[in-house]
């Protein structure tokens, strides 16, 4: 039994060839002292119900965009702004 010899064949890369760097992480001993931030409540806008009718007719103009060909829709949608 002839036992075959494995050659091994090396890949020659073109170009440049870049170093990857390794960084070093330092440890830091002790204790940590988490610091918690305070949470900051939203004030609630005065006209929150225009800003609620804006947002619809936002709404609506998107759809009226993807219902391009469907005009009888679009004339629907429009009526409702």
């Amino acid at each position: 039994r002839r036992r075959r010899k494995r050659r091994r064949r090396r890949r020659r890369r073109r170009g440049r060839r870049r170093r990857r760097k390794r960084r070093r992480r330092r440890r830091r001993r002790g204790r940590r002292r988490r610091r918690r931030r305070r949470k900051r409540r939203k004030r609630r806008r005065r006209n929150a119900s225009k800003e609620r009718e804006n947002k619809r007719k936002i709404k609506i103009k998107k759809t009226l965009g993807k219902c391009r060909r469907d005009e009888n829709r679009r004339r629907e949608l429009w009526l409702e702004i």
